[in-house]
């Protein structure tokens, strides 16, 4: 079984040997030495499919890594052009032609699409331009079991790319003569044509035959093209050995007049042919282009003639024919210009493409026109920045979890928690003597003790700008100081365990750009609470991850009285707030019943966290919002039962491996968060995966001749263990993700362990711990095992590898939950 990326350019074919006490030169960290420089050197081994989402996300992290170092590239050695601009990228939900525009021409191709002269066989000339009409395909995210089939995909693999349907119009090619070609008719043939060269797509196709066709006004009626790649002229009673496609052909002519010519083929003789015959061999076609005849008794005769692969007919408004074969989808049009009785003009000539079944523009899978296969559409890996993670899952039955990169490092939120007995909402935080305290309206009451119980134990300050947030998790302690007869509070960075003391009302507390004041401080013997109101730009209610992503807090407006806390005035609402309190806001949390207006989804039966991306200017909350849906499980338990108000994965959630417990989605917009969820046999948990730096996530797609050769990609990186020795990868540094009870690989990294006592024997780590850890190999590389006690916690270990800045990959280093132990 293999999930493929599409194989590693090289590898070095030998066997995967551990244990060795060689140490590298030089330090790394990831994605180095695996991605380094540009270059790559790299297996991922895995185990088991449980593992996949692992696989996937270290896949995609070198994919990003190789392509942020300048991998990506251009094609090489041919005619092309992207199909972006520089200042309107190819990003997902964007058709073909969006930002590039609808027209290709010379200026985009200048060999493919070059302005040119053509001579007609009576040696007039005619000057024609060539364009391409883009059609309007779009980047999507898709998942199909064609395309998984044709790449070699042994497991439900999503993708992004171009999936096109049947009958999509994929682009218009057309050679407009800017002086009309003029030809006189003869027979019904055209005899100026038929003879000539006629260029197309930047080559030269031998009109072998030009009917005038019936009188159907605007256009002409057939015209029959052979491949002009090898042109020869011999004399009577010579030979010329000519190859094509790896066929050769030795061939002399007999002539036997100005109109008959009888071809010996490898010793085979042809019908009598005449100028602009053809006559088929092996699939191969021979095309007369003239016989100049000279009686035998005054001279030597000789003959003209093409060899090539195809003869190709064309008639207006009809399917292309190639080797007498209809290519379905491909379809010309022979524009006329006004004629006479014995002369007609040619206006233009056009093909129109449209695909005739199910085809595929994505990495790895290039879209030919049919027929000609003279121009391609490619495309490169989805280019992304690296990714920030974002979990939502529970911690234990009744309460959600909320983990992201901010500022100061990883917050971790407990968001909302649930009654045991009913599995209703009761409130925000952990627990009840656990709570998050928020607020939307820029003023926060913080309760750190109501009538002698623990309350509040965190909150969250947010500054933000229109392009620029930043976040704190803080923490207060207010007490009474007798000595000055005043009421004071410490202020705690809960990340970094940075304090703040004997701060006063009044006082104006700034961290980074926060800066709010302290409006009220009580403390007596069962109470010790503050008010305090935001600065500028400054909210209690929202968090920033560092590249941008703005997540919505719950806070209350509305609260039923059984389920009825302390520390609320008795309107029912926050003190501060009103009875006009928008309860549609992102994060508003309902709880006065249980029946809200689903339009909401506030209420104590479920609540939405919402999460607003960047656009591509990285103007916060400018892109699409999308949210992640907290409800109970039928026991209770709370969970995350469906992303972006979807189900299994949101509207456009795509399943990822076999286990069929696993959903992936885009939001499609210029930045492109992606999302997992995870449908686990308990409680259900998602996480996003949000771009940052240069959060612009899109498509680089080339139309280019078919010289071209496509950029360089990371490739196809992963690989079971059971097959990593004849894979030709075993060589190259090694990511082995799942431990040593499923990855023989891993097992071997640590000395033949096995599962369980003999896991944590070997590693240090037990139930519910992951473990990064770097081994040497005899060859001078590494192997970092990239595990944990069960599937959830080789997934955590991968997202820390991932994300994590300056994760050292060193021989001998270890991590144990990202903690470095050695």
């Amino acid at each position: 079984m293999k999930f493929n990326f599409r194989k590693i350019a090289s590898a070095m074919a030998s066997t995967v040997m551990v244990g060795s006490t060689v140490a590298l030169a030089a330090a790394a960290s990831y994605p180095a030495p695996f991605v380094d420089g540009g270059a790559a050197d790299v297996a991922v081994v895995y185990g088991s499919s449980l593992d996949m989402a692992a696989v996937t996300d270290v896949t995609a992290s070198l994919s990003s890594a190789f392509a942020a170092q300048g991998s990506t590239g251009v094609p090489t050695g041919g005619d092309f052009v992207k199909l972006d601009k520089s200042s309107n990228k190819l990003n997902l939900g964007n058709t073909l032609s969006g930002p590039f525009g609808t027209t290709v021409n010379e200026e985009d191709l200048e060999n493919l699409l070059a302005d040119g002269v053509y001579t007609a066989d009576d040696s007039d000339t005619f000057d024609y331009e060539q364009k391409i009409l883009l059609g309007t395909p779009t980047l999507t995210h898709f998942r199909d079991s064609d395309f998984e089939d044709l790449m070699g995909y042994d497991e439900r693999t999503p993708s992004v790319g171009f999936k096109i349907s049947s009958g999509t119009f994929v682009m218009n090619y057309t050679l407009d003569f800017l002086d009309n070609v003029l030809s006189d008719i003869d027979g019904g043939d055209l005899d100026d044509i038929e003879g000539s060269d006629m260029p197309l797509f930047g080559s030269n196709y031998y009109v072998s035959d030009a009917k005038n066709g019936t009188a159907v006004v605007g256009n002409i009626g057939k015209m029959t093209l052979l491949d002009s790649a090898s042109t020869h002229m011999i004399d009577e009673g010579e030979s010329v050995n000519v190859v094509v496609d790896g066929n050769t052909y030795e061939i002399s002519a007999t002539i036997y007049s100005a109109t008959e010519v009888v071809f010996d083929i490898n010793g085979e003789s042809t019908n009598t042919l005449n100028e602009g015959e053809t006559f088929k061999v092996n699939g191969d076609y021979l095309g007369v282009r003239d016989i100049l005849y000279v009686s035998k008794d005054t001279g030597t005769s000789s003959v003209d003639f093409s060899m090539g692969s195809g003869k190709i007919e064309l008639e207006h408004k009809s399917d292309v024919k190639l080797n007498d074969d209809t290519i379905s989808g491909l379809k010309a049009y022979l524009y006329a210009g006004s004629s006479s009785g014995t002369s007609t003009v040619i206006d233009k000539i056009a093909f129109e493409w449209k695909v005739d079944d199910e085809e595929f523009l994505a990495p790895g899978a290039e879209l030919v026109m049919p027929g000609f296969e003279t121009v391609k559409l490619s495309m490169n890996d989805f280019v992304r920045p690296e990714e920030e993670v974002i979990t939502f899952e529970n911690d234990g039955d009744t309460s959600m979890e909320l983990s992201m990169p901010i500022k100061d490092g990883t917050a971790s939120l407990n968001l909302v928690y649930a009654n045991t007995t009913t599995g209703l909402i009761q409130g925000l935080g952990k627990a009840s003597d656990d709570r998050l305290a928020t607020s939307h309206n820029g003023t926060l009451w913080f309760f750190e003790k109501r009538a002698g119980s623990e309350f509040h134990t965190r909150f969250v300050a947010s500054y933000n700008s229109s392009t620029e947030g930043e976040s704190y998790v803080l923490d207060m302690n207010v007490q009474e100081d007798t000595g000055d007869n005043r009421n004071e509070t410490t202020i705690k960075n809960v990340i970094t365990g940075e304090e703040w003391t004997e701060r006063v009302t009044g006082d104006v507390f700034d961290i980074g750009d926060v800066s709010f004041t302290i409006n009220t401080l009580e403390a007596n013997s069962t109470d010790q609470w503050a008010v305090i109101t935001g600065g500028s730009g400054v909210t209690f209610n929202t968090v920033y991850t560092p590249g941008g992503l703005r997540v919505y807090l719950p806070f209350e407006v509305g609260r039923n009285a059984t389920y009825g806390e302390l520390g609320y005035d008795g309107d029912g609402y926050l003190p501060g707030t009103s009875d006009t309190a928008d309860v549609n806001m992102p994060g508003a949390l309902n709880l006065t019943a249980i029946s809200e207006d689903s339009s909401t989804g506030h209420n104590a039966d479920s609540w939405y966290l919402f999460l607003d991306g960047e656009d591509k200017d990285d103007t916060l909350a400018g892109g699409v919002e999308f949210n992640m849906t907290v409800d109970a499980t039928s026991t209770g338990e709370l969970q995350v039962n469906n992303v972006n108000n979807g189900g299994s994965g949101g509207p456009t959630g795509l399943e990822v491996g076999d286990s069929s417990n696993a959903y992936e989605a885009y939001i499609v917009d210029d930045v492109a968060p992606r999302t997992m969820h995870y449908t686990d046999p308990d409680q259900d948990r998602a996480t996003a995966f949000y771009p940052s730096g240069d959060s612009e996530s899109y498509a680089e797609v080339f139309l280019s001749d078919m010289s071209a050769s496509a950029a360089a990609e990371l490739g196809d990186i992963s690989v079971l263990d059971t097959e990593l020795a004849a894979s030709g990868m075993s060589g190259s540094n090694l990511v082995v993700v799942g431990g040593s009870c499923v990855n023989s690989v891993a097992s071997n990294l640590l000395g033949g362990a096995g599962c369980g006592d003999s896991w944590t024997a070997a590693t240090g780590a037990g139930e519910g711990q992951s473990v990064v850890e770097t081994f040497s190999q005899t060859n001078g590389k590494v192997a970092t095992m990239v595990a944990g006690w069960a599937q959830e916690d080789t997934a955590a270990a991968a997202t820390f590898l991932t994300t994590q800045a300056d994760v050292s990959t060193d021989a001998g280093s270890k991590y144990i939950d990202g903690a470095l132990v050695a």
